[in-house]
């Protein structure tokens, strides 16, 4: 078998296969040698409850485990939802889907966590995540390279901030600042949100020479003559095509 890297919520089960545990239940999964049609690698999934040891290969992807299980939880979920009557209703046996009713809450809790990613609890699992050394200088350089906006990250005392400038103003984004621990979904959110909000103000700052050949007047009351480079970005200027232009 090869070496299988586990992050909570993931844990080894009693099956020992990658797994989460749900109340008085394991989901374990296991990839075969067997492939679908397109060529996908078919998954072995185990669900072991009080009612007893169930399982089938009926799982196609390339995600690998920590995807394959977030599949798994989905399609739980979506029986779950359709019991008695509903379409996917017979995606799993009856006790399977009917565990999974009953634990319907936790099943979603552990998908989401599982689709943001891992608990980041210091600056090494951050800099394994991103890519980088486990230095400010290090994973500011990745994440200025790794944004459109060139934003920067700086330590913090138990944390990380990001923000980013916007060129050609005296403007920027308002900062994020994340405690540890907290999950990589929230930190690739931060990036996002740093992202937004510089082309917001990329918007608003960087009108080239034909945007406004009339002038205009910007939301905050600002004049802008005939013209005037610097202006808000106009969508439909045929000289910028609604990008606008570098200061």
């Amino acid at each position: 078998m090869d070496c299988i890297e586990i992050q909570p919520p993931m844990i080894i089960t009693p099956r020992l296969l990658p797994g989460v545990k749900i109340e008085d239940g394991f989901i374990s999964i296991e990839k075969t040698e067997k492939t679908e049609g397109r060529g996908k690698p078919i998954w072995r999934w185990f669900v072991d409850i009080p009612e007893g040891e169930f399982t089938r290969d009926d799982l196609a992807g390339c995600e690998g485990h920590r995807g394959m299980m977030e599949s798994m939880l989905a399609f739980l979920e979506a029986a779950a939802e359709s019991y008695p009557d509903g379409e996917n209703a017979d995606l799993f046996p009856i006790p399977v889907v009917e565990w999974a009713q009953h634990n319907s809450d936790e099943i979603c809790m552990i998908r989401t966590e599982i689709e943001s990613g891992p608990m980041i609890t210091d600056i090494k699992v951050l800099a394994e995540i991103v890519g980088a050394d486990p230095t400010e200088r290090s994973l500011s350089r990745r994440v200025y390279k790794s944004t459109e906006c060139g934003a920067w990250l700086v330590l913090v005392e138990g944390g990380v901030r990001v923000g980013s400038i916007v060129e050609g103003t005296d403007r920027c984004a308002d900062p994020v600042t994340l405690t540890y621990p907290f999950l990589a979904g929230e930190f690739w959110e931060a990036l996002e949100d740093i992202e937004r909000q510089c082309n917001t103000i990329w918007k608003e700052t960087h009108g080239c020479e034909k945007c406004w050949p009339e002038g205009t007047v910007d939301q905050y009351g600002n004049e802008f003559k005939p013209g005037e480079v610097g202006a808000p970005v106009n969508p439909e200027c045929p000289g910028c095509g609604g990008d606008g232009i570098i200061l």
